[in-house]
C-alpha cells in the first residue's frame, strides 16, 4: 500500500497551521475570503493555500531548469495542498474533542514554562494556541502517532525474512588500542597492562587516539582501517592476547583483540532490532495516519468548492 505525500506531512502541517486555527476566527476580514473548502461548516480559504501552491512551483522550478509549470502541474498541486489542509483540519477538529487529562494544570504549567523563558516582557502569550498544542500532542500521542513502533514480532518477522542481506561482506575484528608518541610511555603502558591493569584504565593514562574516547575500544573495524603494521598483528592475534609494542609514522601501538566476525557474519536480532525499529518507524506512522484519516472523513462532512 502506498501512501500519498499529503499524509505524510500531516503532522507537521499540524503545528505550522495552529496560528491560523487561533486567530483565524477573529478575523473580520474572513466574510470577503473566497473559500475553497468546507470541513465540518469550517472553512478553508483559498489564500490559505497559495503560499504552500507557490512553495510547490518554486521547487519544481528548482528541478526543472526553472521552467514553469503547466497550469495542469499547477492545479495538481493545488489539489494536494488542498488535501493536506484537509487532512490538517480533520486532526485538529478531532484533538479539541479529545479528552485530556489535568488539562488545566498542563495549561497553567506550559504557561509558567513559557514566562521563565520568555525575555521579552511585552510579548503576549496567547493561551488558545497553548492550549490548543496541548490538546493535539496528547491526541497524537492517545493514537500513537508520536512514535509508533512496529510490534516486536512482526520485526522478528522481518529480521528472519532479510537477515542474509545484514550480513558483513568483510571480516571485522574488535580492537582495544593505544598509541603514543613517546617510546617511554607505550613501555609504561605495556608494563601496566601486563601487571593486570584494565585496558580502559591504561589507555585513559597513555593514548593520544581522540578515535577511542580514551577508553581504548576502537568497537568492530574492518582490516585497512589501521596502518598496515598494525593490520598484521590484528590478523594473527588470538582473542584477548596482548600485542607486542608497534612502532609506525604514526606512533607507538599496543592492541588487544577480543573479537572477530569473519566476512557473512549475520547480526542478531537483538543487534538488529534498534535499527529495524528505526528504519520501519515512518512506515508504521504513515499507516496509522492513513488508517485515522480514512475513519475521520467517514464521519465529517467535507464539501469542496474550489474549482
Amino acid at each position: 500500500m502506498k501512501y500519498s505525500p499529503p499524509i505524510l506531512m500531516v503532522l507537521a502541517s499540524i503545528i505550522m497551521l495552529l496560528s491560523t486555527h487561533s486567530l483565524a476566527s477573529k478575523e473580520k476580514e474572513q466574510n470577503s475570503r473566497e473559500i475553497a473548502a468546507f470541513v465540518n461548516e469550517r472553512p478553508i480559504y483559498t489564500d490559505q493555500l497559495s503560499a504552500k501552491q507557490q512553495i510547490k512551483i518554486a521547487k519544481y522550478k528548482r528541478f526543472n531548469r526553472n521552467q514553469e509549470p503547466s497550469e495542469e502541474i499547477k492545479n495538481m498541486m493545488l489539489k494536494s495542498v488542498l488535501e493536506e489542509h484537509i487532512n490538517t483540519e480533520l486532526i485538529f477538529q478531532a484533538s479539541q474533542k479529545h479528552h485530556v487529562n489535568n488539562l488545566k494544570q498542563k495549561i497553567t504549567d506550559k504557561i509558567r514554562e513559557q514566562e521563565k523563558h520568555n525575555s521579552d516582557s511585552d510579548k503576549q502569550i496567547n493561551k488558545t494556541a497553548i492550549e490548543n498544542q496541548i490538546r493535539i500532542d496528547d491526541y497524537l500521542q492517545a493514537h500513537d502517532l508520536v512514535n509508533p513502533q512496529k510490534p516486536e514480532k512482526e520485526l522478528k518477522d522481518l529480521y528472519e525474512k532479510n537477515k542474509h542481506q545484514f550480513a558483513s561482506k568483510k571480516a571485522k575484528v574488535h580492537v582495544l588500542h593505544i598509541i603514543t608518541k613517546d617510546k617511554q610511555d607505550i613501555i609504561d603502558a605495556q608494563k601496566r597492562l601486563l601487571e593486570g591493569k584494565s585496558f580502559s584504565e591504561v589507555s585513559n593514562e597513555y593514548s593520544i587516539d581522540v578515535n577511542t574516547k580514551k577508553d581504548g575500544d576502537l568497537g568492530f573495524i574492518e582490516l585497512g582501517y589501521m596502518p598496515k603494521e598494525v593490520d598484521k598483528f590484528i590478523s594473527s592475534l588470538k582473542i584477548n592476547e596482548l600485542s607486542p609494542i608497534i612502532e609506525t609514522d604514526q606512533g607507538y601501538h599496543l592492541i588487544k583483540v577480543l573479537n572477530k566476525k569473519p566476512a557473512g557474519t549475520i547480526p542478531t536480532f537483538e543487534q538488529m532490532k534498534s535499527f529495524l525499529a528505526k528504519g520501519y518507524a515512518p512506515k508504521v506512522r504513515a499507516q496509522k495516519i492513513h488508517q485515522l484519516l480514512k475513519q475521520l472523513k467517514e464521519q465529517a462532512q467535507i464539501k469542496i468548492l474550489l474549482k
